[in-house]
């Protein structure tokens, strides 16, 4: 189970049993470097173990990681614009597509996660 630990710039991981999974936490520094988050909304996996978290803030955008856990990438921004998010809230990883809630711009995004850049689709 994947929680965002906004406040602490994180996301946890646990066992189902409750346990907490040290060695599978994302972040943990504040900033906007690559791997550094302003607040973590969410956080999902996609069927090739990749996690996809989204945060708001200063930087408004959806970071991926490999299954490792190593940052691989970064898009969005704050903004309205198709692609930019005003605070990402919830994301869902169905088919190949990572759906965000971007909550203060009031619509649902698209993305083709197939591509080695996220490809909008709606």
């Amino acid at each position: 189970m994947l929680v965002a630990d906004t406040h602490y710039y994180r996301t946890l991981a646990y066992t189902l049993d409750g346990q907490l999974c040290t060695d599978k936490q994302i972040g943990g520094v504040s900033g906007h470097s690559p791997g550094e988050f302003a607040f973590v909304t969410d956080t999902v996996c996609d069927s090739q173990g990749c996690f996809y978290v989204g945060e708001y803030g200063d930087s408004d955008r959806i970071q991926k990681f490999d299954p490792e856990r190593n940052f691989l990438l970064q898009w969005g921004g704050t903004g309205n614009a198709h692609g930019q998010f005003v605070r990402p809230q919830s994301l869902v990883v169905r088919d190949h597509v990572l759906w965000v809630a971007d909550a203060c711009n009031h619509r649902i995004q698209c993305f083709d996660i197939r591509e080695e850049t996220p490809k909008l689709i709606n």
